[in-house]
């Protein structure tokens, strides 16, 4: 907990790289540079099964609560949601999902965005840990530019359903779990067969979170759980 924490606080760099802070990666990193450099996603958004970086309880109970680590959090979601092509505005009081750059992009010869398949397990990722830190409606609006990506560019659409991250996505947004499957089969122009579907949505949800829980269950958490709590809000 303490070095997730160290590092959103821009104390102490990711993996203890240098200039692999907070404030680095999200205001000062080019694109390329977010899409070639490793070991810095796992801090931004730790999960509960992580070595190095796990959610403990106390930490979740920090990203849930304090006002600060949760704007870091959205600042930390802005960034990649540019790296991947889109921000959010406001218009007419409404958030607005909108595109920024150009869907297929390289720099250095390398993809940059959604059309390199390395990202698709950050992303999943994000979604995730937005979901366990209780900002299921920020995790909503990444959802929603995955979609508007997809619908955007027809390449885009076929490379995301061939690597099958589009169920993984889905499953993290609740509100969505009895379309799953309809959803999938719509995008992704196919038709599953009666196997490949599991009934059990919501049940199978629950069972990830109790699984993730799991993490939890030694009280080893106590003992950092104030930890960098100065500034509860």
């Amino acid at each position: 907990m303490r070095r997730v924490v160290r590092f959103y606080d821009n104390i102490q760099p990711a993996n203890k790289k240098s200039g692999y802070t907070f404030d680095n990666i999200v205001n000062k990193w080019t694109d390329y540079q977010l899409q070639v450099r490793k070991g810095y996603i796992e801090y931004l958004f730790p999960l509960p099964n992580d070595v190095n970086t796990k959610l403990s309880k106390g930490l979740l109970y920090k990203m849930k609560k304090n006002k600060n680590q949760r704007e870091k959090v959205s600042t930390a979601v802005l960034r990649l949601m540019n790296l991947y092509g889109y921000t959010l505005v406001m218009e007419n009081d409404s958030v607005v999902v909108k595109q920024v750059h150009k869907l297929y992009r390289e720099s250095g010869r390398t993809k940059v965005g959604l059309f390199n398949e390395s990202n698709y397990p950050h992303i999943t990722r994000m979604l995730k840990f937005l979901e366990l830190v209780n900002m299921k409606y920020l995790s909503s609006l990444v959802f929603l530019m995955l979609i508007k990506a997809m619908d955007k560019n027809q390449d885009l659409k076929k490379l995301i359903c061939s690597k099958n991250v589009l169920e993984d996505w889905i499953s993290t947004q609740d509100y969505l779990l009895d379309k799953k499957y309809s959803i999938i089969e719509n995008m992704c122009n196919v038709k599953l067969d009666d196997w490949e579907k599991d009934d059990n949505d919501s049940d199978n949800v629950k069972l990830w979170e109790t699984e993730q829980m799991g993490a939890f269950e030694d009280d080893s958490w106590k003992e950092d759980a104030w930890f960098g709590f100065d500034e509860l809000e």
